[in-house]
C-alpha cells in the first residue's frame, strides 16, 4: 500500500506544477507527449462518442485546466486536422467549443487551425443542421484557415448522365460561404472514383470528363468568387485514382492523387 504521506506529496508536487507560467507548462507538455509519440503533424479525427478526441493523451482528462492546455500544445504542433466527413466536422466544432473562450467570449481554439481536410463530403450527410454543411460551419470559423481540401464523391456530382450545375452543387454540400473566409490562400478539390460500380448503375455511370466537370465549375466559382473579393486564392483539382495492390498481408488500398490547377483546364 503506498503510504499517504507519498500520495500528498505528489499532489503537491502536481499542484505546483500548475502554478507554474504558462510557457513553461508547455514546454513541460510537449516533450512529455513527444515522449508517448502523441504529437502529430497531423490530427485525423472520426466521429465519435466521446467527448474526447482519440488523439488526446489520458493527461488530457485529468481536469478540464489540462484538457485546455494540452490541447493547446496538440493543436500548435498540428499542421492540419482531417475530418472523415460532415459529421466529424461536426465533432471537431464541438471539441474546440468546449475548450472554453478568450475574454472577448470567442472560443479561441479555432485561431490554432490554419489547414483543414475533409475526405469525404456525402451530399447525403451535408446540411444535418441549419442551412449550411457542418463542414462549411466549421472551416468559417477558423479567422486564420489557409488551406482548405474537399475530396467529394462521384456518384453526387451528376443526376443521371448529366453533371450537376454550379448552383445544385452550392445548394448539396451548402459551399456558399467559403468565398467569404479572407485568409484562406489554397482550395485543393478532390473527388473519389473509389466505390463507383458498387453505388451507381452502370448505366448511369459517368465518364471521367463529367466527373472533372463537376469539380471544375466549383473550383472555377472559388476563384472568380475570391477574386471578386481582392483575395488571391490558389484553386488546384486533384483527381484521386484509388486502386487495390496485392500485398504480404493481402490486398492493400492505394491512392494516387493528381493535382491540375484550375487555369490548367479552363
Amino acid at each position: 500500500m503506498t503510504p499517504p504521506h507519498h500520495t500528498n506529496q505528489t499532489s503537491g508536487t502536481f499542484s505546483s506544477f500548475l502554478l507554474l507560467p504558462a510557457e513553461l507548462r508547455d514546454v513541460v507538455y510537449a516533450h512529455y507527449l513527444a515522449s508517448l509519440g502523441s504529437v502529430h503533424d497531423v490530427l485525423k479525427v472520426a466521429h465519435r462518442r466521446s467527448s474526447v478526441p482519440a488523439f488526446l493523451s489520458q493527461l488530457a482528462v485529468t481536469s478540464h485546466q489540462l484538457l485546455q492546455e494540452v490541447s493547446r500544445v496538440l493543436l500548435r504542433f498540428a499542421t492540419k486536422i482531417v475530418a472523415a466527413d460532415c459529421k466529424a466536422a461536426d465533432y471537431v466544432a464541438h471539441f474546440l467549443e468546449s475548450l472554453g473562450s478568450d475574454e472577448n467570449g470567442n472560443a479561441w481554439a479555432f485561431n490554432l487551425i490554419q489547414t483543414l481536410e475533409f475526405t469525404t463530403l456525402n451530399m447525403n450527410q451535408e446540411k444535418i443542421s441549419g442551412t449550411t454543411s457542418p463542414a462549411v460551419d466549421l472551416l468559417v470559423r477558423c479567422p486564420k484557415l489557409k488551406d482548405l481540401r474537399l475530396t467529394l464523391r462521384t456518384q453526387d456530382l451528376y443526376t443521371d448522365r448529366t453533371p450537376k450545375s454550379c448552383h445544385d452543387l452550392l445548394q448539396a454540400f451548402g459551399l456558399g460561404p467559403i468565398i467569404h473566409c479572407a485568409s484562406l490562400r489554397c482550395v485543393r478539390l478532390g473527388w473519389r472514383r473509389r466505390g463507383d460500380n458498387a453505388l451507381v448503375s452502370p448505366t448511369l455511370r459517368p465518364n471521367p470528363e463529367d466527373r472533372l466537370e463537376g469539380v471544375r465549375v466549383l473550383g472555377l466559382w472559388m476563384k472568380e468568387g475570391s477574386s471578386a473579393g481582392g483575395q488571391c486564392v490558389e484553386v488546384v483539382l486533384v483527381k484521386n485514382w484509388v486502386g487495390w495492390a496485392e500485398g504480404r498481408k493481402g490486398l492493400t488500398l492505394f491512392v494516387i492523387p493528381e493535382e491540375q490547377s484550375i487555369e490548367e483546364v479552363l
